[in-house]
């Protein structure tokens, strides 16, 4: 082999080493696992008895410390890494407990008739008519003489009133209304053909007509008094 040869074979030998050696991932030792942090759980430590700290008077297990970052507020605002201690966790349940009796003490049942006394509705009120009183011919009424389903009409009305819900006009007499009909029924309409220009229900005008119906909306009104024909 001449002098080339071997230098052309010394630089590809040289290559194929240095592509092995790139091609090569560097291998790193494993972090450490903080055990009894809710971070050595979540790294894998998911075993009470596979964690160093089972037996510790001073840590708690990985297990036992994710559980306690996620059900306690005091716990969950410490760092993932940092271990919690078996006083933390025991202080933090006393005080959950003493919580606890507390609610349980203030939440006593009160005695059959106290609560009867509370579901007995109060007449002449909205919270009666929500507790059952809903008939006005059964109802006493408060002091005043009004009824439950009164006082809960008056209840929606004020709220309604403070939303910005707008006053509902009361119905007005028909008489207006019949005269006109009768008029355009004399000029040849029919009253098919009145409750089709006025924009008014078949049914509506007949009623008006025929005086089953003795109150009307303004607006309908409005709209009846509105028709007019050439004999008008």
């Amino acid at each position: 082999m001449d002098g080339e040869s071997a230098d052309i074979a010394i630089s590809l030998s040289t290559t194929r080493q240095g592509a092995t050696l790139m091609e090569a991932e560097p291998s790193f030792p494993p972090l450490a696992v903080r055990h009894g942090s809710p971070l050595g759980y979540r790294s894998g430590c998911r075993s009470r008895g596979g964690c160093p700290n089972l037996h510790s008077d001073h840590l708690i297990t990985c297990v036992d410390a994710e559980t306690a970052w996620r059900s306690d507020f005091v716990l969950g605002r410490k760092p993932l890494d940092e271990p919690i201690r078996r006083d933390e966790v025991d202080r933090t349940r006393a005080v959950r407990e003493r919580q606890a009796s507390t609610n349980r003490a203030s939440a006593k049942r009160e005695p059959h008739w106290q609560r009867r006394e509370a579901q007995r509705p109060v007449h002449g009120s909205a919270s009666g008519y929500l507790k059952g009183c809903r008939r006005p011919e059964e109802c006493p009424g408060g002091i005043d003489g009004v009824t439950c389903s009164e006082a809960r009409n008056a209840a929606r009305r004020r709220a309604a009133r403070a939303r910005g819900v707008p006053t509902r006009p009361l119905p007005v007499d028909t008489s207006p209304a019949v005269a006109k009909i009768q008029l355009l029924r004399e000029a040849g309409w029919s009253l098919r053909e009145i409750g089709r220009v006025a924009s008014v229900g078949h049914t509506t005008i007949t009623n008006i007509a025929a005086g089953t119906t003795t109150a009307i909306w303004p607006a309908t009104l409005a709209r009846i008094l509105r028709v007019s024909a050439p004999e008008c």
